[in-house]
């Protein structure tokens, strides 16, 4: 087994920003609940607050911003396949940030700092113009709604797609009630971009199926169904893991909200 493990601390815009994130074939839905994620905002505002209000009167600069607190967001797991980076690791957090940002972005009027989102919630590709920082075709059009404030045609493909524009107007409601304007608002942009830290570990591809192993011994497992499509898929040449997991993608959407009446444990 390699043993090549590389760690990067990164803010937010820098995980964001410089680079586009595949989500692996066997990563479960996007399923954080409200709970998770106001406790996550509840932590980052908790934090927040703390420096605001011993530096509220100075004129932002990156010096004074470099005073606030930081705050851990804990690791994300990556490798490097083909020139892709996949996300073994991380991706219900990193989804999370990616609406927070979506959301401050509807709501400065600072042009430097509303670019600056932007190039956090998509980038471009030489081939396919315009793409999300997580780039999943399961969660594509309920983000670009999400991102145009537009209303997301019914029914749902996926509980991601469902769970995406959920926790979006949770979070939504969540940052409207800190009355964040003006200068408190940039403030509160800046802090989230740069002083909110995540370290990224960079794993050789080898090393993958040991760490879904270990990944899926704690926190909330994944269910048999979702194991089991790990354990199948897996087994194909890489060529052939992205067509064979559209198709059982497909499948499953047909008992969208009844998987554990068909996998029974």
């Amino acid at each position: 087994m390699s043993q090549t493990i590389i760690p990067e601390k990164q803010t937010v815009e820098i995980c964001l920003k410089q680079k586009n994130y595949h989500i692996y074939f066997y990563q479960r839905e996007y399923v954080w609940n409200k709970d998770t994620v106001e406790t996550l905002l509840n932590d980052i505002f908790y934090t927040f607050e703390l420096s605001y209000a011993q530096y509220k009167d100075a004129d932002l600069s990156q010096e004074i911003l470099e005073k606030f607190n930081w705050y851990y967001l804990n690791i994300f797991i990556t490798n490097n396949i083909g020139g892709k980076v996949y996300i073994v690791d991380g991706q219900q957090r990193l989804s999370t940030l990616t609406l927070i940002a979506t959301k401050l972005f509807h709501l400065t009027d600072n042009e430097d700092l509303k670019d600056t989102l932007k190039e956090c919630i998509y980038g471009k590709d030489k081939w396919k113009g315009n793409i999300f920082r997580l780039d999943h075709d399961k969660r594509k059009e309920v983000m670009k709604a999400i991102l145009e404030g537009s209303e997301y045609k019914l029914p749902f493909k996926n509980k991601t797609e469902e769970t995406l524009l959920l926790r979006y107007k949770d979070i939504s409601e969540y940052i409207d009630k800190q009355n964040l304007s003006g200068k408190r608002l940039d403030t509160f942009i800046s802090y989230f971009l740069e002083r909110l830290v995540l370290v990224e570990l960079t794993i050789n591809k080898d090393d993958t199926p040991m760490i879904f192993e270990v990944i899926n011994d704690r926190g909330e497992p994944l269910k048999p169904f979702e194991i089991l499509k790990g354990k199948l898929i897996g087994a194909l040449d890489k060529q052939d893991t992205d067509i064979y997991s559209v198709k059982w993608d497909n499948a499953l959407n047909h008992l969208f909200g009844k998987e554990d009446d068909f996998f029974p444990t």
